[in-house]
């Protein structure tokens, strides 16, 4: 955020947000046990880091398999008992 309100290019901070955001539920669902919840948060890590290496986030963050991953992710958590907005 601090690129934003700064006046600076916010592009390196998202790009960044997105990339860490794949690899910590690329982490969190290896080998953890099968489950709705589980492959949605897979499919939806894998989908940010398509986004993370895309050379116009704006674009590919509103790509409808991104978004469908997400709203999959958001059901499947939701369905185990936790609220999450991604």
């Amino acid at each position: 955020m601090k690129a934003a309100t700064s006046g600076g290019d916010p592009t390196p901070t998202i790009r960044k947000a997105y990339t860490e955001m794949a690899q910590e539920l690329a982490k969190a669902t290896t080998d953890a046990p099968t489950s709705e919840a589980v492959t949605a948060l897979a499919a939806f890590g894998a989908a940010s880091g398509r986004v993370a290496t895309a050379a116009n986030l704006d674009t590919a963050a509103d790509d409808p398999e991104f978004q469908k991953t997400s709203a999959m992710a958001n059901a499947a958590c939701k369905k185990a008992g936790v609220d999450t907005n991604f």
